[in-house]
């Protein structure tokens, strides 16, 4: 932080690029190890990921990003309410997703759990 207060300008844009990257992308890398750990203690890189969370992310993309446009554009434009709208349509899918994949990770680490 203190890096961003000195360098100010272009560096803070930077900066702050940097963390809105890693914010889209967090959820999905934390889910991800999270999975693979699960499946895989002792050797995660050599489990694959399911499709379901890819399919997680988009939604979760399309949601947040739709509702952050939503909030930033005046009440009177005309986009405001298709925008609203995607992101209603879009937490569906994210809902229902999410709920299986905590589902599944829930199971696993319980089946998990027992063995030992």
């Amino acid at each position: 932080m203190a890096t961003m207060i000195l360098c100010g300008g272009i560096n803070r844009l930077q900066i702050q690029s940097a963390n809105e990257k890693a914010t889209l992308l967090m959820p999905l890398r934390d889910l991800d190890e999270t999975w693979r750990v699960t499946l895989s203690p002792t050797a995660p890189g050599e489990v694959a990921a399911p499709s379901i969370l890819r399919w997680w992310w988009g939604s979760w993309l399309v949601a947040t990003v739709s509702d952050a446009l939503a909030t930033l554009l005046p009440a009177t434009a005309p986009a405001g309410p298709w925008l609203i709208l995607l992101a209603a349509v879009a937490a569906l899918p994210l809902a229902g997703t999410a709920c299986r994949i905590i589902t599944r990770l829930s199971t696993l680490q319980h089946e998990a759990i027992r063995l030992q």
